[in-house]
């Protein structure tokens, strides 16, 4: 397997890409983005603020596995 990263690009709704930069970028959330609800992302994320995207990647790669290991049995 080469190391080299291919891109793929596609849609998500737009409170889907507001979690996901919520997720990616806690710190700068005291509330929920979609309720309003007051939230500790530091609580329950166990990873550093990264970029929205960089985030996407690291998710999609981590279901896609997923999916294929489950496929096999």
């Amino acid at each position: 397997m080469t190391n080299q990263r291919q891109q793929v690009n596609c849609r998500i709704n737009e409170s889907t890409l507001t979690k996901l930069k919520a997720l990616a970028n806690g710190y700068k959330y005291k509330a929920c983005p979609t309720c309003g609800k007051s939230w500790d992302l530091h609580g329950g994320v166990k990873t550093d603020p990264v970029q929205h995207s960089v985030l996407a990647s690291q998710l999609l790669e981590k279901a896609i596995d997923q999916l294929f290991q489950d496929s096999l049995n």
